[in-house]
């Protein structure tokens, strides 16, 4: 499994751990994909970016909705078709709540079978 990436972003390149990434979230206003760290911070990804050469890049990460890809590594549960992810990303101050679509349950399901 890959463990270092090279994030292609707007303005060159950043280098995260797979540990470092916690999702990543589709900004419908710019058109571009986001990829959110484990420290909050976001880089924005180059334009041609699309869901599918994230989900390819790793198995730890797969697509939720139409506008969120999780890393696996930080999923904590699945209440009411919410998913919930491990600290950092799950604090009682900042919870961010990231709806399972019926779409991409199943393959969901499936990745989660794998680990």
């Amino acid at each position: 499994m890959k463990e270092v990436f090279s994030i292609s972003t707007l303005t060159g390149y950043q280098i995260l751990h797979l540990k470092e990434i916690g999702y990543f979230e589709y900004d419908k206003e710019q058109r571009i994909w986001k990829v959110v760290s484990i420290d909050q911070k976001d880089f924005k990804l180059r334009r041609q970016t699309c869901a599918a050469d994230i989900i390819a890049s790793s198995p730890s990460f797969t697509q939720i909705n139409q506008c969120i890809i999780i890393n696996l590594l930080y999923l904590t549960c699945i209440e009411d078709n919410t998913i919930i992810l491990r600290p950092p990303f799950q604090q009682p101050d900042t919870r961010v709540k990231m709806k399972l679509s019926r779409s991409y349950r199943k393959e969901l399901n499936i990745h989660l079978l794998w680990l």
